[in-house]
């Protein structure tokens, strides 16, 4: 698996993937996602573009060091600092990632030579007796074979899992895997200068009491940790459903609540050497649910009308309180102000003229509430 991830990374982007503001960028947008707070002690690494350059050309080195080991048999010492390198990564996955896989601790002792360290050790042990030699034969034997079926039927696996999409996650044959370990890059060029990066990412809001109660943080980590990966959907009643899965998960947590809500947001990571604090400058809702289970929700969705040579967009909404008309505005590219959209409503479409190609973010402005609903479409 390390080796894949390293192969990966120099795949997508060579050294590149070390020698920019990546690493920076992943470990902001990591902890977010899995709804907890970034540790204290990367935030000096955050804060340092030595540091975490460092850390990430380490990374490199270290799950390189697994496929090294199989090289240095007959070394005993760097066969040794091979496994200590994957002994290494392994914890720094944890604690820099938090991607926690102590049980893949144990594999380390098999980069240690055992006859070298007993015999270094003054221990030197008797050699055993020479079994008599196998009758010769011109069939190969089961033992044999076996090794070179083995690595055959696994190479096939990883060739085909890295053109073939997820082709190894349907057959279910981790951790022999094409996963790419974060090995794409999330920032933008040029790499070599320190830019901002934006990302679309959803988040969960818990609504309590007067005054807001702290027991409520705990509940939201956990929604956010499950929901961060519904950033496409776009359906009202596939939001819906995501509401009142929410809501199961808030009423079984047994705190008091009285709204969930799902927010699409943009997150600004700061470029460096600003301090590492992630921003949500542009945020609006997809939908809430009450306790009691009354849902609102508005949603987009976006077509072409050939006959007119123009965009148009559907509102698809639910709930009592959404049935005026809203006001459309959009930001291209996650940045700038929200620029209203020029366009018209007819027959339950907004009709609109667009010539800017980018990431957009629409916003729907209902007079009746206080806060704007939002959808993300990516125009080519």
């Amino acid at each position: 698996m390390f080796l894949n991830a390293f192969f990966w990374k120099l795949w997508h982007s060579g050294l590149t993937w070390a020698l920019s503001d990546n690493m920076r960028c992943v470990l902001l947008l990591q902890y977010p996602s899995l709804g907890r707070e970034l540790p204290s002690y990367l935030v000096p690494v955050l804060k340092s573009e030595i540091l975490y350059k460092g850390l990430a050309l380490g990374n490199l080195v270290a799950q390189a060091s697994p496929a090294l080991g199989v090289l240095f048999l007959r070394r005993p010492l760097l066969r040794a600092a091979c496994g200590a390198l994957m002994g290494l990564e392994i914890c720094a996955l944890g604690l820099v990632m938090s991607i926690w896989n102590p049980n893949w601790l144990p594999l380390v002792a098999f980069f240690v030579d055992w006859d070298a360290l007993i015999g270094a050790l003054g221990k030197e042990q008797p050699d055993p007796p020479r079994p008599d030699p196998p009758a010769a034969s011109s069939l190969p034997t089961l033992r044999s074979a076996a090794y070179p079926a083995f690595y055959a039927a696994f190479s096939t696996l990883i060739a085909f899992s890295a053109w073939e999409d997820h082709l190894d996650y349907r057959l279910n044959v981790y951790p022999f895997t094409s996963f790419q370990m974060y090995s794409a890059l999330v920032v933008k060029p040029p790499y070599d200068v320190h830019l901002p990066y934006r990302q679309p990412v959803i988040r969960v809001r818990v609504k309590g009491g007067s005054p807001p109660l702290p027991e409520l943080a705990k509940l939201e980590r956990t929604l956010n940790r499950h929901f961060c990966g519904i950033i496409g959907i776009e359906r009202a009643e596939d939001i819906k459903a995501r509401l009142h899965e929410a809501r199961q998960i808030a009423i079984k947590s047994g705190q008091e609540w009285l709204q969930v809500e799902l927010w699409r947001a943009v997150m600004l990571v700061p470029a460096y050497p600003k301090d590492p604090e992630p921003s949500l400058p542009i945020a609006g809702l997809m939908g809430t649910i009450s306790r009691q289970g009354e849902i609102q929700v508005a949603s987009l969705s976006r077509g072409w009308d050939a006959k007119r040579n123009q965009h148009y967009l559907v509102l698809d909404k639910l709930g009592r309180d959404l049935s005026e008309t809203p006001r459309v505005s959009y930001v291209v590219d996650h940045t700038g102000p929200l620029r209203p959209l020029r366009g018209r409503w007819e027959d339950g479409r907004y009709y609109y003229t667009y010539t800017e190609h980018g990431y957009l973010t629409f916003m729907l402005d209902f007079p009746s509430t206080e806060t704007d609903y939002c959808s993300f479409f990516y125009y080519h």
